[in-house]
Parts: structure tokens; C-alpha cells; sequence
């Protein structure tokens, strides 16, 4: 097997474990692609907020659709895919709220795209729904996700920050991206499935 088919046959066995809610499989997942889904957020000059709620958006819609991606080899397009559509949301809100965008047209594409009134007010309640279930975890799984929502710390990081052995971090994350996926699932059942 060569190298590119040994990668891809590794990218179908990970998603496979990972839609199994095989949290080992999320991390490495998470691990593998984190960084380079933040890189698409600086390619379009997206404040560190911005690039994060994009990087935190683009996984919550991950972990509720991973199991109905079609072709499991192309795992990291699909994410890329999310990960841009989240960052020109941002960027559309942004130039919605009157500020001015300071970034290359070259570097991305927004051709002369008006805002679309339905596809922002559907950005903006999912956004909404998304605060609203967060608000509803427990404590721990509340902090750490905001403290991932904030920046992009190393598990280490989150374990000096909240408190707890470096260990729990991993399955704590997990817990709390499965609750806020039955959370949302049970507020807007099959619409979820439409919105990534």
C-alpha cells in the first residue's frame, strides 16, 4: 500500500469509528485537523473570534452530520468545506453590521454576493441555538466549551485552567458535543441536518 492509500484507508477507518461516537477516534480527528481548519480562518482575516466560533460552528456541525458523509475518504475537503462556509458567514455578518472588510478579495470569494437576508437569519438563529444548548450542559462541559469556543488551547492548557486531570479532557469534550447534539436534535430534529 502506498502512502496516499495507507492515509486514505486510515481517514475511512476514523470516520467510521468516530460516527460510531468512538471518542478516541474524535480526538484524533480534532488533533489532525484543528490547525488547519483555523489556517482557512486567518486566510480570510477573520479576527481570533471570529476564527473561533467558525472553528467551533464547523465542529458542533461535524460530530451531527459526520454519519451521513458520503465519502469518508474526503473528510478533510468536507471540513475545509464547512470550515469556509462558517468563515464567510462570518465575514457577511460582519459587513451586515456596517464594518468594513479589510481583506484581499483575491484570497476568497464573495463575488459580489449581497447579503441573503434568509440564509444570514438562518446564521443568526442557528448561532442562537447553538448559546441556548450550550447554556443548558452541565458545568464542566459548559466551561470547556466556552474555553474551546475562546481560543484553541492544548488539552494541558484546559486541564490547568479548569481544574481537572489532562486525561478527562478528551472524553469531557466528547460528552459535551454528543449532549449538544441531542440538545439541538431535539429542538430542530431533521432542520439540523439541513443547516451544515
Amino acid at each position: 500500500m502506498t502512502d496516499g492509500r495507507a492515509f486514505v484507508a486510515d481517514e475511512v477507518e476514523l470516520v467510521s469509528r468516530a460516527a460510531a461516537g468512538d471518542e478516541r477516534a474524535w480526538e484524533v480527528v480534532i488533533a489532525r485537523y484543528t490547525n488547519v481548519l483555523a489556517s482557512v480562518g486567518w486566510a480570510h482575516r477573520l479576527s481570533a473570534e471570529e476564527t473561533s466560533d467558525a472553528l467551533q460552528d464547523t465542529w458542533l456541525r461535524a460530530v451531527t452530520n459526520l454519519a451521513g458523509l458520503r465519502d469518508p475518504a474526503r473528510l478533510g475537503a468536507w471540513l475545509y468545506t464547512i470550515m469556509r462556509r462558517r468563515c464567510l458567514d462570518q465575514l457577511r455578518r460582519r459587513h451586515a453590521g456596517g464594518e468594513r472588510l479589510v481583506a484581499d478579495p483575491a484570497t476568497f470569494d464573495l463575488a459580489d454576493e449581497g447579503v441573503d437576508v434568509e440564509k444570514e437569519a438562518v446564521a443568526t438563529e442557528w448561532s442562537a441555538a447553538l448559546r441556548e444548548a450550550t447554556a443548558q450542559l452541565p458545568a464542566r462541559e459548559r466551561e470547556l466549551v466556552r474555553e474551546l469556543a475562546e481560543s484553541d488551547p492544548s488539552y494541558d492548557q484546559l486541564a490547568h485552567r479548569l481544574s481537572m486531570p489532562r486525561g478527562s479532557v478528551g472524553p469531557t469534550r466528547m460528552r459535551a458535543l454528543r449532549r449538544l447534539r441531542r440538545i439541538l436534535q431535539d429542538t430542530y430534529g431533521d432542520d439540523l441536518r439541513h443547516s451544515a
